[in-house]
């Protein structure tokens, strides 16, 4: 049987609860959900298989000064605490 559900949190709640065999989705998202539904992460009771490639993302400028001014405050972001809390918060995975 195959199931498509819009809600994220429904797909890892079913594979915690042994209702699915497996789920497709961002390895972060289902940690972070994994984490808030129960608790803790639960990485460790799953086999994760990469299926696609990892997809690098990226932002379109019309204006190179806005682009700049992006790239710089981005950069400048990056090596913040701020920064280093949001990984660590959402235990963000490669």
């Amino acid at each position: 049987m195959y199931l498509e559900l819009p809600n994220q949190r429904t797909q890892v709640e079913l594979l915690l609860k042994g209702k699915v065999d497996f789920v497709v989705m961002d390895i972060n998202i289902f940690n972070y959900l994994s984490t808030e539904l129960m608790g803790s992460s639960h990485m460790s009771n799953v086999v994760v298989h990469r299926l696609f490639p990892k997809t690098n993302y990226h932002v379109a400028f019309i204006d190179k000064a806005l682009m700049q001014a992006f790239n710089a405050a981005m950069k400048s972001f990056k090596q913040s605490d701020d920064y280093t809390k949001l990984v660590e918060k959402y235990e963000f995975l490669h």
